[in-house]
């Protein structure tokens, strides 16, 4: 991505032009289901036909909290970080598989493509099944890259406490962190911990992995648009779900009691959690990379 990438007004009128949408809508024939972030790339194609130059999404974090279709709900972010595994492109590792891995995609593909709306539990649970395929396949050799490396190490702080919660909302079938026994109260001692099990750190090694996976796919989007002179906005939840990695790792920056900002609703029963002060500095943080500077 450029650092200095920056789009310019048009003519003497300072305005600029775009179109929004989530990116859970880009499907295309390689899709699985759901639109992904390497399906931006055709939508830039469009934005730059059109005369545009910025789009704005919805917001593109992890959700994973129920582990059904309520997840779908863009808002209800379980970290300020971590990417959601339901973009990624696992199309693109197609010569990856075996052949009959590959049968079996492209058919699933077919199935879920064609529906109206998107299936989003059996869309999720295909890009897991395959995401898990590609790391056996490739994650012995990605990790040992200059560029795998420096994600890890630069970004360690937020991923290893991302890989335990994800590891331990699975392990207890609920992201309520105040129900599981012995962890129920964050420590930075806990990855290690978990790590001391082989199979178990191999699990958390796959969340991690597939960020970087996430990581790099939108990275080429985004450097894509940029090539066009197309800026990305990133829409962002304003507040935490009490029951996400960061009111896990630092209850103490949260109101954890209030109830304000969005009333109860289909996906939310209680609410959302906003707590402008700090979550609105971390999050703009975090998107500003989407869409460098606006002039």
């Amino acid at each position: 991505m450029a650092e200095k990438f920056s789009i310019k007004p048009h003519g003497s009128v300072p305005y600029h032009t775009g179109v929004a949408i989530p990116v859970f809508s880009l499907r295309t024939e390689h899709s699985s289901g759901v639109g992904q972030f390497s399906d931006l790339r055709h939508l830039a194609d469009f934005t730059k036909k059109s005369g545009m130059d910025v789009i704005q999404l919805l917001p593109i974090n992890d959700t994973t909290t129920f582990m059904d279709w309520r997840d779908s709900y863009p808002y209800r972010a379980i970290s300020v970080f971590a990417l959601h595994p339901i973009y990624l492109d696992i199309h693109a590792f197609l010569a990856q598989y075996t052949q009959a891995q590959k049968d079996e995609l492209l058919e699933a593909e077919a199935e879920l493509n064609q529906k109206e709306e998107i299936d989003y539990e059996k869309s999720l649970a295909l890009k897991w099944k395959y995401a898990k395929i590609i790391y056996h396949k490739t994650a012995e050799k990605v990790k040992l890259t200059a560029d795998y490396q420096t994600f890890y190490n630069s970004r360690k702080s937020w991923l290893e406490p991302y890989a335990a919660f994800s590891y331990l909302r699975d392990k207890n079938k609920t992201a309520d962190f105040t129900r599981w026994r012995g962890y129920s109260r964050y420590t930075t001692k806990i990855f290690g911990a978990l790590s001391r099990d082989e199979k178990v750190a191999q699990e958390l090694d796959i969340y991690i992995f597939v960020q970087y996976l996430l990581h790099t796919q939108l990275l080429d989007a985004v450097n894509y648009c940029h090539e066009l002179g197309i800026a990305i906005k990133g829409d962002i939840a304003i507040g935490i779900a009490h029951d996400s990695v960061d009111a896990w790792t630092n209850p103490e920056l949260f109101n954890l009691e209030m109830q304000a900002g969005a009333p109860p609703d289909v996906f939310a029963v209680n609410g959302q959690n906003w707590d402008f002060q700090l979550i609105t500095g971390i999050k703009w943080h975090r998107m500003s990379m989407l869409g460098g500077k606006i002039e």
